[in-house]
């Protein structure tokens, strides 16, 4: 060979031998179009590489002469393997010689139809074989324009063949393809005008509207040029032998996911886009695949939470795409309700009501979902459509089989509110037994000791449904009281009960009570439910030093033996004295800053009875001795606050010491309260003390006076806020540690 190029190397260099061969070479990397044909023949190699050498360095002597002196024409369809297969149209578009490639078609369109072109549909003349030759890769002359965004070597091409259906080259991508992939709109919009039977095709079963909706960002309103363009096309061509091929474009799945361009568009939350490709369905009428998720347009949009675009469905009447069932079953408001987007789910149910009761293959109906996941804010809007949408439909008030009922799930989730929500919208719910163990669900609440459960029950369940409830025996013959005690959950409200039955009796012969001394060791709160049932608790309606008088609950036909419930009993009072003791050296931590403040008070209005503000009579005056401001309203005022700040200090202070001789510590916490109360008012009194000696003082100024006095009603007004705060941080705080 003369020379040999490999794209991608350094440019060929002519092998220079003598003088001749060094004339040739200036020729060939000339411009012009004159060339000695003596000294083009003495070049080395044959037409061919003559003829690469002369594309190459755009010297078009040289090709003119190979193709049409010495009639080469076959050489423009037999490049050398040494070129990896370009041809000489490659050649001029990758180094963007535009005139180069016009003058090869024009020298192609001059030569006869030859027999050695083939094309799938038939013979074709040279320029058509010329223009659909690929290289190694099959990549054609047009699909390297297209890659450049070349868009005058492309139209250049398209004009010249505007019949071949341009296959896909090895990486499976066609021009159009690779044009939309790549975003060049004016070739794609030059090529689907010109370009008789377009082709669309991509790799993996793609196609160019996947790679438009592909390139788009995510979440954008906005409708595509390219998508339009195709859709464009699409139409155009309806009514054509290939009506049938091209309508199927839009429906077009790929292979790896099984998802149409309308999957991508839902899926990249592309409003505009999926507006145009509905547009292109109304047109063409097919259904809405499901890909190989099991997953339609319409049910990755309810599942998404894409409100906007779920509501296009809907308005262009895909009923059937609508009904169809989803992953394991599920339709579509399963979907909207996984989403977790109220407003999808209130449009859903509003298209879909019918299929709010479908049950996925779980057996899990929409409302299960709204339980499991704790969706409480649609609870009344699922549960609501659940009844309406089926007159005859009833929630089962039984849980057997696999799969729980709505209640029973939600009570297995601990989800308090979700049974709450659940018990005001269904009340007939509460009576709801699970067949394994017959056990209601105030017995599930108390087993697994969830006081915030129970107490749910008992203050939300009809008064009927409570007694049932309360009453209630599973398998073993145990009542919801049998299990709070044994699992040691104290809950007061239970346990006062007015129709709780204390003394029946369970399968092994045990009541209740009995149930203190079924284990040696004190479990969880059983100290406080024996203290409750003993009546070692303080009685709230009597006297906070008084003491109800203790009884025995336990039953003479108890079957724990007596020496059992003794050894119990002295662990409950070790117990119970630890306990006791703990709370006393909190109590007094707290009292001793306390005391201190009361002392404080005591010390200052005690002073002020005898620091009296404007002074004294002086000596020989007809009231030696007596207070100047006596007879002013503000001075008595003074006094009066003043004394009843230091008695209210000196009862509070005198209690703080009662308190210390007490190991009660509910009668040490009445006490303290007490004190503390007194405490406060002392505060009160003490600075109304301070108002008023000031405004007596300063009564000749009453600017001045009215300020100080503004000015100090201040902390009436803080002391007043705080108790309200503190008031209502303590009710909650007792509210959420309720039994």
């Amino acid at each position: 060979m003369g020379w040999l190029y490999k794209p991608g190397s350094d440019p060929p260099v002519v092998p220079i031998q003598n003088p001749i061969s060094m004339l040739v070479n200036q020729l060939v990397t000339g411009s012009g179009w004159a060339i000695d044909n003596k000294t083009l023949g003495l070049l080395n190699g044959g037409p061919i590489e003559k003829l690469t050498a002369g594309l190459y360095k755009g010297n078009r002597a040289v090709v003119q002469y190979v193709l049409k002196d010495l009639s080469a024409k076959d050489f423009m369809l037999a490049p050398p393997d040494n070129y990896r297969g370009l041809t000489g149209l490659m050649f001029a578009v990758k180094y963007g010689d535009i005139e180069m490639l016009r003058f090869l078609v024009d020298t192609g369109s001059s030569f006869s139809a030859s027999s050695s072109a083939n094309d799938s549909d038939g013979s074709c003349n040279t320029l058509e074989a010329f223009l659909r030759q690929g290289d190694e890769k099959k990549n054609t002359a047009l699909h390297e324009a297209v890659s450049m965004g070349n868009m005058a070597a492309a139209e250049v091409l398209v004009k010249a063949d505007p019949n071949h259906r341009h296959a896909q080259n090895s990486d499976g991508e066609t021009p159009i393809y690779i044009a939309v992939k790549l975003g060049h709109i004016d070739i794609l919009r030059m090529m689907c005008t010109i370009l008789k039977v377009p082709a669309f095709d991509g790799p993996d079963g793609r196609t160019a509207l996947h790679a438009a909706v592909t390139r788009l960002p995510k979440e954008t309103t906005e409708s595509s040029e390219a998508v339009q363009v195709v859709i464009d096309t699409l139409i155009r061509y309806i009514g054509d032998e290939n009506k049938q091929e091209i309508r199927t474009l839009v429906d077009q799945a790929d292979d790896k996911c099984g998802n149409t361009a309308l999957h991508l568009a839902v899926l990249g939350k592309h409003l505009g886009v999926v507006k145009q490709l509905l547009g292109a369905d109304n047109l063409f009428k097919h259904d809405l695949k499901c890909n190989s998720d099991s997953k339609n347009p319409i049910y990755i949009a309810a599942e998404l939470g894409y409100t906007d675009i779920f509501k296009e469905f809907s308005q262009t009447k895909y009923y059937a795409s609508e009904n169809a069932p989803g992953p394991r079953k599920r339709s579509v408001v399963h979907a909207a309700v996984i989403s977790r987007d109220a407003d999808c789910i209130r449009y859903v149910l509003e298209h879909t009501s019918d299929l709010v009761t479908s049950c996925d293959e779980d057996g899990m109906t929409p409302l299960h979902y709204v339980v499991l996941h704790k969706f409480d804010s649609v609870l009344d809007m699922i549960v609501k459509a659940t009844v309406k949408a089926n007159s005859i439909y009833r929630f089962r008030t039984d849980y057997e089989g696999m799969v729980p009922t709505p209640l029973w799930l939600a009570m297995e989730g601990g989800f308090t509110s979700t049974v709450i929500q659940l018990i005001k919208l269904l009340p007939g719910v509460c009576l709801e037994i699970n067949h394994d163990n017959k056990r209601n669900i105030l017995h599930f609440a108390a087993f697994r000791s969830d006081k915030k459960m129970v107490q749910a029950i008992l203050k939300y369940c009809p008064q009927d449904d409570i007694d049932t409830l309360v009453k209630g025996k599973d398998d073993n013959g145990d009542t919801p009281l049998h299990l709070l005690i044994d699992q040691g959950c104290f809950i007061a409200d239970l346990l006062k009960y007015e129709r709780v039955v204390r003394m029946v009796k369970n399968k092994q012969d045990m009541t209740p009570l009995d149930m203190l001394y079924n284990q040696d060791k004190i479990i969880a709160d059983q100290l406080q439910i024996k203290k409750e049932l003993d009546g070692t608790q303080v009685n709230q309606h009597s006297c906070f030093w008084r003491r109800r008088t203790k009884f025995n609950p336990i039953a003479q036909d108890s079957l724990v033996p007596s020496w059992k419930r003794s050894e119990k009993d002295d662990k409950f009072k070790r117990r119970n004295k630890e306990l006791m003791k703990e709370e006393l050296i909190q109590y007094k931590e707290r009292t001793n800053t306390q005391i201190i403040v009361t002392a404080l008070i005591v010390t200052v209005t005690f002073t002020v009875g005898f620091t009296m503000p404007g002074g004294y009579y002086e000596s020989g005056d007809l009231n030696q001795g007596l207070v100047l401001l006596s007879k002013k309203r503000a001075f008595s005022a003074f006094m009066i606050s003043d004394a009843l700040a230091l008695a209210l200090s000196t009862i509070s202070l005198f209690l703080y010491f009662i308190s210390t001789t007490y190991e009660d510590p509910q009668l040490v916490s009445k006490l303290n309260g007490v004190s503390s109360g007194l405490t406060v008012v002392s505060v009160v009194a003490m600075m109304l003390t301070f108002i008023t000696g000031t405004y007596a003082v300063l009564s000749h100024s009453p600017l001045v006076a009215i300020t100080v006095c503004i000015i100090c009603s201040t902390s009436f007004l803080f002391i007043i806020v705080f108790l309200i705060i503190k008031s209502r941080y303590d009710r909650e705080k007792i509210e959420e540690n309720a039994p």
